[in-house]
């Protein structure tokens, strides 16, 4: 049996194998690689993260004498994202600190590879694995692993794939870890094509730092998206071009009409919207507005209505009060305001969103046909249907003069023109809306 320890070297192998083909050689590779060529005649054997149970079996081994409950250890082994260099360096620091709790560990470790028990400590006790302590230090292998083989290769394509798979791996430091990420977000942010984006995340797989799900999509480790996180602090604009591209895409697919396009995106645009908030930029206020908008079109409106007033206070903070922007965050949240049952609230966002609009654009843009609709329909909600009428004939003779009377928003205009008019008992008026005028 020959070991090949930590062989990083795909390109030399076939060199390096064919020296040792004998029928009484069987040959061990270990590496951090993946892209082994079948023309080695190696067979994988990849050693994945692990499960839950194996997690919780290893820290439940590795210390002994404390007594944690099973939804501690669980937690842990979430947050380490299950590696196991990772829980054993996590066993080593609580093991060494006895009275330092899992929960309080956790508050300590927000940042992990920041955290005392990730960079070396007490390298002179014994380790179960004789790894390199310093879990940064590990992930930064690979990394230089990826500069070093490409530039070796000095093809200028290749340069451009390389500095490309940067900035992929960057850019996933601020999306959703474990969760596949659509190819869309890499193409329109860095402005690639499907082919330029493959032979990136070609390099990527290959150096372990992304994965490839079932689906064919790429994920990245928790662990991993922190030290991506960490690397993109050295590029000032990745943020904010990957916010400014995700908040048009994202726009996009809520403009398809069909919530399974935006599905993709779920997972990670509040968690794209959370680092641009506190980058304070301003895209993160359409990053939250399309999330709220999204999960209310799937009736959740509590997760809407935190979204919408995350969204109305970052824009009112990048450009004002009385700005159109506002507006638009204020008629979102009084639409779900007034779908949990509080039209009094809602009524209020509607007036202010339509004060805003008249102010920015004058009484007859479509904008306020779109207000006063709403504004109408909470106060046909809150009983008062005279009220309802004046305001939905309002927006019936802006949304005429702007559009014509064939543009599908007359049809919204006059059937809820219509359905007040029933309410307030005027069948001849009723009839006229929903027959007469939809016919002609």
């Amino acid at each position: 049996m020959v070991i090949l320890d930590n062989f990083e070297e795909p390109a030399l192998a076939g060199d390096v194998l064919a020296r040792l083909r004998h029928s009484n050689i069987r040959v061990l590779v270990t590496s951090r690689r993946t892209d082994w060529t079948p023309a080695t005649g190696l067979s994988s054997i990849p050693l994945n993260v692990f499960t839950e149970e194996e997690s919780l079996a290893y820290l439940e081994r590795s210390m002994p004498g404390r007594k944690a409950s099973g939804d501690d250890l669980k937690t842990l082994a979430e947050r380490l994202g299950h590696l196991p260099l990772g829980l054993e360096l996590a066993s080593r620091y609580l093991n060494g600190h006895p009275r330092l709790g899992i929960a309080e560990y956790l508050k300590q470790a927000g940042q992990a590879l920041e955290h005392p028990s990730m960079k070396d400590w007490r390298a002179d006790l014994p380790a179960a694995t004789k790894h390199d302590l310093d879990l940064q230090r590990t992930f930064a292998l690979s990394w230089q692993a990826l500069g070093g083989r490409v530039a070796a290769l000095q093809a200028p394509r290749t340069e451009t794939t390389e500095e490309i798979a940067r900035k992929i791996f960057m850019t996933t430091g601020y999306l959703a870890p474990n969760m596949p990420i659509p190819l869309e977000i890499f193409e329109k942010t860095l402005e690639i094509s499907p082919e330029t984006c493959d032979e990136a995340l070609t390099l990527l797989y290959g150096l372990g730092l992304l994965t490839k799900d079932e689906g064919g999509l790429p994920a990245i480790h928790p662990l991993l998206a922190e030290y991506a996180r960490h690397l993109a602090k050295e590029d000032k604009t990745l943020l904010e071009t990957l916010a400014d591209a995700i908040g048009t895409f994202s726009g996009e697919m809520l403009d398809t009409g069909l919530p399974a396009k935006f599905t993709p995106l779920r997972g990670h645009l509040p968690i794209l919207a959370a680092h641009a908030e506190k980058a304070s930029l301003k895209s993160a206020g359409t990053l939250w507005n399309n999330y709220g908008y999204h999960l209310w079109v799937i009736a959740d409106h509590f997760g809407a209505r935190q979204a919408f007033e995350r969204a109305l206070k970052i824009d009112e903070a990048a450009f004002g009060p009385d700005h159109p922007k506002v507006a638009i965050r204020v008629n979102n949240l009084g639409s779900v305001l007034q779908d949990l049952g509080d039209p009094s609230a809602a009524r209020e966002m509607f007036e202010r969103a339509l004060k805003i609009d008249e102010a920015a654009f004058g009484p007859d843009h479509p904008n306020i046909a779109r207000d006063v609709n709403n504004l109408g329909s909470v106060l046909k909600a809150l009983g008062d249907p005279g009220a309802a009428r004046e305001m939905y004939e309002r927006a019936l003779k802006i949304d005429e003069a702007a559009f014509g009377p064939d543009h599908p928003n007359i049809a919204r205009d006059v059937n809820n023109l219509g359905s007040v008019l029933q309410d307030l008992g005027d069948l001849p008026a009723t009839r006229e809306m929903f027959g007469t005028r939809l016919e002609d």
